[in-house]
């Protein structure tokens, strides 16, 4: 979590609600969110999710964390380029990403995968 722009979860009750806010948001069509699973053992390692669509729903924000004992094993590449397969049968045809300055290795994930660094911003076109 070191660089995500919540803060680490410290009791159930924050879990709680921030699972409310994932459904809410869900309901309302400003975010679409998805598990990232191990399927070895089925279980959560992390989220990856479509965010902040725009006026006319043809670009979004893509936001994701990854548990890190599995960073480096291709988890989050294989879940963006299924979410980003997805985005293109939304009509989504813009996708950018707010990744902080030091974080190299999201930095370097995003660049393999297509993004170009634009205006603090990284973008990519589907």
């Amino acid at each position: 979590m070191e660089f995500a722009s919540d803060p680490v979860f410290t009791s159930k009750d924050l879990i709680v609600q921030m699972l409310e806010s994932v459904v809410r948001l869900e309901k309302s069509g400003e975010s679409l969110e998805w598990a990232v699973m191990d399927q070895a053992t089925n279980k959560v390692i992390g989220t990856c999710g479509l965010h902040s669509f725009s006026y006319n729903s043809d670009s979004c924000e893509v936001g994701c964390l990854l548990n890190s004992s599995y960073w480096r094993q291709g988890y989050m590449s294989e879940a963006l380029s299924l979410l980003f397969s997805h985005a293109k049968s939304l009509g989504i045809e813009k996708l950018y990403a707010d990744i902080d300055e030091g974080n190299f290795r999201s930095q370097a994930l995003f660049y393999k995968l297509g993004f170009k660094a634009k205006n603090s911003q990284f973008q990519r076109l589907l």
